[in-house]
């Protein structure tokens, strides 16, 4: 199967490879009729991410009175458009026939001597050429970088594929897990694809001058037996007098990209993006039970509930959204660590758009678009734990403190605390004492006031956890939920008012805020 080095013998072979390689996926690939060689051949278009297929390959099958003897495939796109037998995309339409001439040699590998054409590699001119500003270029390698394997199972994942277009540049990224586009403003000269060094591209993009337009020039380039650029074949960067050259991958060697799944619903990208940070603290980083690695998204009719838990903290966020679907009712397990840095740094003001199909599993996809951005991520295939039943305690005590204040006293009294060691918090009517250490080693403590609603009381945390479910607040004050000392600690949002002395502790913590974000918080053991 020129140019890989692949060769399968026997029907058995042939059809195990068939079945692993094209038919991955309904519609992924899409075969044209033609002719080559004087006899029937057939033209292969591979599905890309903007859902048209694309120029994939040449077949031309030996056949004898016994059937189909051999199946030689050409990987060679640019055979497409040099022998002008076959338009560079299809829908529907039918590929009109073209004469090829392809030899046998000795060495059992075909070659191709096109016939004289207008479209032959002597052509003059670039085949790509974009004129970018620097800071634009930026900002897209920017979001296309957080789908680039930091050690990429195949050499043309540590690529960016550009795609220059109309008046834009796509950038796109792909690590068979996540998937990253943008489409940024650009002056396109002439329109193509190629693949560059991603980390290369990215650093020399962030050490080139601010102001300044960055031209992308790609020179027309032979067509080899082995489908890869030729020697001269490289982009050329030009800004402000300085250039770089880099090498270029081939197109064949890039997976095709997963499609976005269906648009269930909008909701405000800032607002998720928050929302996605309040929750993904409490994901569990290791990697031995993928589940508590996972972000629980549940989407209803009215409400977008997010929820996290590595067994010691649950944090759960609910939130408004718009759903655009008759039956959005949507569960999906998504990396919390993917979620979070797909979400980082959203547009202001901007619309994301949820696009989640009905299938769930590795199978399932999340895809999240917003303001030229897109970006899809597999789905774990996980049962999460329920949670529902750790808030049926009853309240017994209410504390409304002052978040900062809290915070404060926390950090500065956690200096002193060993490993595994918790810290301590005395609740009184007026004042909360936060203290660590023993007195066999360091110590320290602070006060802080509160208002108490209920009955003193005592605990002791993790200092991390907690000071990780108060960073996440965000109202002035906070408010600890108690029931009996060995049952879960929940941290709310607090009221925005002080609260009333004369209500009951179930009324002094119904506020807006408390139903939005809910901290739980297992406490730890003192001797």
């Amino acid at each position: 199967m020129p140019p890989t080095a692949s060769w399968f013998a026997g029907r058995e072979s042939i059809t195990r490879c068939l079945a692993s390689r094209v038919p991955t996926a309904p519609g992924a690939f899409r075969m044209v009729p033609t002719s080559a060689n004087g006899r029937p051949a057939s033209a292969m278009y591979q599905r890309g991410p903007d859902g048209v297929h694309h120029e994939h390959a040449l077949t031309i099958p030996t056949t004898s009175d016994a059937g189909i003897t051999r199946i030689c495939a050409f990987r060679e796109p640019g055979l497409f458009e040099l022998l002008s037998c076959c338009p560079a995309s299809v829908g529907r339409a039918r590929c009109p026939s073209a004469t090829v001439v392809s030899p046998f040699l000795k060495s059992n590998k075909y070659s191709i001597t096109p016939r004289p054409s207008s479209s032959s590699s002597s052509r003059k001119g670039p085949v790509v050429k974009v004129r970018i500003t620097r800071d634009r270029l930026v900002e897209g390698i920017a979001w296309a970088v957080r789908a680039l394997p930091a050690r990429p199972v195949v050499p043309a994942l540590a690529a960016f594929r550009l795609e220059a277009d109309g008046a834009t540049l796509t950038i796109s990224a792909y690590n068979y897990e996540v998937s990253t586009g943008i489409e940024v403003p650009a002056e396109v000269t002439r329109p193509g694809r190629i693949l560059v060094p991603g980390r290369l591209l990215a650093e020399i993009a962030r050490s080139l001058p601010r102001e300044h337009p960055v031209d992308l020039t790609v020179d027309a380039r032979r067509v080899t037996r082995s489908s890869s650029p030729s020697p001269a074949s490289r982009a050329r960067l030009t800004c402000a007098g300085a250039y770089f050259a880099l090498p270029l991958t081939a197109l064949t060697d890039y997976p095709a990209t997963p499609l976005l799944p269906e648009t269930v619903g909008m909701v405000g990208a800032s607002a998720f993006a928050e929302a996605v940070a309040q929750v993904t603290i409490a994901a569990s980083r290791d990697e031995s039970v993928p589940v508590l690695t996972a972000v629980r998204l549940h989407l209803t009719h009215d409400s977008l509930v997010l929820a996290a838990t590595d067994r010691y903290r649950l944090a759960i966020r609910r939130m408004p959204w718009l759903p655009i679907t008759e039956d959005p009712a949507r569960t999906a397990l998504i990396p919390a660590r993917v979620l979070a840095e797909l979400t980082r740094n959203p547009d202001a003001g901007a619309d994301l758009r949820l696009a989640l199909g009905p299938e769930a599993g590795r199978r399932g996809l999340l895809g999240l678009v917003s303001a030229g951005r897109q970006a899809t991520t597999r789905l774990l295939d996980y049962e999460f734990p329920r949670y529902d039943w750790l808030f049926d305690n009853e309240t017994t005590a209410v504390a409304t403190i002052d978040t900062a204040a809290l915070i404060e006293a926390v950090r500065r009294v956690s200096l002193v605390v060993t490993r595994n060691a918790p810290i301590r918090l005395t609740f009184e009517h007026d004042a909360l004492r936060v203290e660590a250490g023993t007195t066999d080693e360091a110590e320290a403590g602070a006060t802080v006031p509160l208002h108490l609603t209920g009955e003193p009381t005592r605990s002791a945390f993790n200092p991390t956890h907690l000071l990780d479910g108060l960073t996440a607040l965000r109202t002035p004050t906070a408010q600890m939920l108690f029931s009996t000392p060995t049952k879960p600690t929940v941290l709310t949002e607090g009221p925005p008012t002080t609260p009333n002395p004369q209500k009951t502790p179930t009324q002094n913590t119904t506020n807006k805020h408390t139903q939005d974000y809910r901290y739980l918080l297992m406490p730890m053991r003192t001797t």
